[in-house]
């Protein structure tokens, strides 16, 4: 989930983890701060191609995500023997499979 850090990150997180509480747990994940300069409305290609470039760091930070995330599941396999059973049942968020996790988190939504 991701949230505005109106007037703070920390402030907003706050909000989060007090409005949240008793439905779920809420961790900071940082991420590098985009900043987008306009000099002037004559720029306006300089601000597109700045935007590309930020897509593009962005694309590359899910895919490395992704990857790690991946990296630790196939370790997870390895250890277990490669165990279906054990590898589901050990890949849990929150006490939850997965699927069901995401799934779940999809209907809540703050007010």
């Amino acid at each position: 989930m991701s949230a505005p850090g109106n007037p703070t990150k920390q402030e907003t997180l706050s909000k989060l983890k007090d409005s949240l509480a008793k439905v779920l747990n809420v961790y900071p994940f940082n991420l590098p701060e985009f900043k987008v300069i306009v000099i002037s409305h004559s720029q306006k290609v300089g601000t597109l191609d700045s935007l590309m470039v930020l897509s593009d760091d962005l694309a590359k930070a899910d895919a490395a995500l992704e990857s790690i995330i991946l990296k630790i599941a196939d370790t997870l396999k390895g250890l277990l023997n490669n165990d279906q059973d054990s590898y589901n049942t050990s890949l849990v968020v929150s006490d939850s499979t997965c699927y069901f996790y995401i799934n779940q988190r999809k209907c809540c939504h703050l007010s």
